[in-house]
């Protein structure tokens, strides 16, 4: 696969990475998508979310996940994404991070309930340069460990505010170019 080149793009209040090598690709957040597109879809996002419950109950059930990132085709526009686990790892090579206890409730972890959901809300604290990046999900009570999905989630959300948007399509690229560090693509 050849090297992959980037420029950062600004859009008003918003910035991308465009692919010198490919200018129909475009990184942005923790997306890769072959077509540029304003923002992904309420569908792709629903999609990355139902993978990344499934990676963290894989883990729940003692399975060796290894897949960092997602890569597949929706609507003829090739999707590649930084998993849950990819964030995960991404973090553990920072490294020097702390999670902030809620100024409401002093827990390391804020949980909420309305009847269907529980809504769980984190701190992650930037030790390097002390700031806070704050992370929010929810699950419906009727899924299999819920708890577990909304506070492990709302960890993913949080971390992956720490990371550079252009740490991350390098990333990207070095789990697509190294089949042994990312041995399964789902």
């Amino acid at each position: 696969m050849p090297k992959l080149k980037l420029d950062f793009v600004r859009d008003g209040n918003r910035f991308s990475l465009l692919s010198k090598s490919n200018p129909q690709r475009i990184v942005f957040g923790v997306m890769a998508i072959s077509e540029i597109e304003d923002r992904p879809t309420l569908e792709t996002i629903m999609m990355i979310e139902k993978k990344d419950d499934e990676q963290i109950i894989g883990k729940m059930r003692g399975e060796v996940v290894q897949s960092w990132i997602y890569s597949f085709t929706q609507n003829g526009k090739q999707i590649t994404s930084l998993s849950y686990n990819g964030v995960k790892e991404a973090i553990r090579r920072r490294g020097n991070l702390s999670w902030y206890p809620c100024d409401h409730c002093h827990k390391p972890v804020h949980i909420e309930e309305t009847e269907t959901e529980i809504i769980a809300t984190v701190t992650a604290w930037d030790l390097n340069n002390n700031v806070r990046f704050l992370g929010t999900a929810s699950a419906l009570k009727k899924q299999p460990f819920s708890w577990v999905l909304a506070v492990n989630k709302a960890e993913r959300n949080a971390l992956r505010k720490m990371l550079p948007e252009k740490a991350i399509a390098l990333l990207i690229e070095e789990y697509l170019r190294k089949p042994q560090a990312n041995t399964k693509l789902v």
